[in-house]
């Protein structure tokens, strides 16, 4: 199999590298990931101007490639130049749990839908922020959930959609099992604060935060109840 690993924090990124690990199991991987951070752009591509990827590979990390891009243009390079027969896409480890509305931001999901509109499976995999993320992303944890994946050949056939798994802050011996779940529609309420002003040039920042979504039921629902979750989310109606 062949598997090819991005994310949007970054390719220096722990959740990444530890994933990295973790898929090595499982068959042949490629790395390609933005160079640097890029939490919050969504599914956008780099469609103006030329894309920057240089080989950053490593003794233990032969095919590796950082892009001066987005995770969804990650994708795109990967499934049609660096990996043109991958099997399978996963996104993650994200820093950061991407629930409720966050799938409109999400460049881990993004990555996730670039990868289902070009007709390939795709798993998505994002931590809570807490103490217990170093010690998760290396738990077992991850590799039993890519082998419940891989094992059920999931959305292989279900063209236009992928898989988004939220594991909550919890010791693994407090984790509660995987819960399949729907997607809450929570939605970040960031707003714009100004920050600085200069002449005609002004600075702004978003600060704002993710309403809790208390309706039973969806994924940010259980994940407060420390389950793991497991949402399909689909996107054949933006490819019709």
């Amino acid at each position: 199999m062949k598997i090819l690993l991005t994310n949007d924090d970054g390719i220096e990124a722990v959740g990444l590298k530890a994933l990295r690990c973790h898929l090595r199991e499982f068959g042949e991987v490629c790395t390609v990931a933005p160079s640097h951070d890029k939490s919050g752009c969504g599914a956008g591509i780099n469609c103006d101007g030329l894309i920057e990827v240089c080989k950053h590979s490593s003794f233990f990390d032969r095919k590796r490639y950082k892009v001066r891009g987005t995770p969804a243009t990650c994708v795109r390079l990967g499934v049609q130049v660096l990996l043109p027969e991958c099997d399978l896409v996963v996104s993650g480890i994200n820093y950061g749990r991407n629930t409720g509305g966050n799938i409109l931001h999400s460049g881990t999901l993004g990555a996730c839908m670039e990868a289902a509109s070009l007709g390939l499976p795709s798993l998505a995999i994002s931590c809570e922020r807490g103490e217990n993320f170093g010690l998760l992303i290396g738990d077992k944890i991850i590799e039993d959930i890519l082998v419940y994946f891989i094992s059920k050949k999931y959305n292989k056939e279900d063209h236009g959609t992928f898989i988004s798994i939220n594991i909550p802050d919890a010791a693994p011996a407090d984790m509660k099992e995987l819960k399949f779940c729907r997607h809450g529609h929570s939605k970040w309420s960031g707003q714009p604060v100004l920050v600085d002003k200069r002449h005609e040039w002004s600075w702004y920042k978003l600060e704002g935060y993710q309403p809790e979504c208390q309706e039973e039921g969806t994924d940010i629902y259980w994940l407060r109840q420390k389950y793991i979750t497991w949402s399909k989310i689909q996107i054949k109606d933006w490819n019709a």
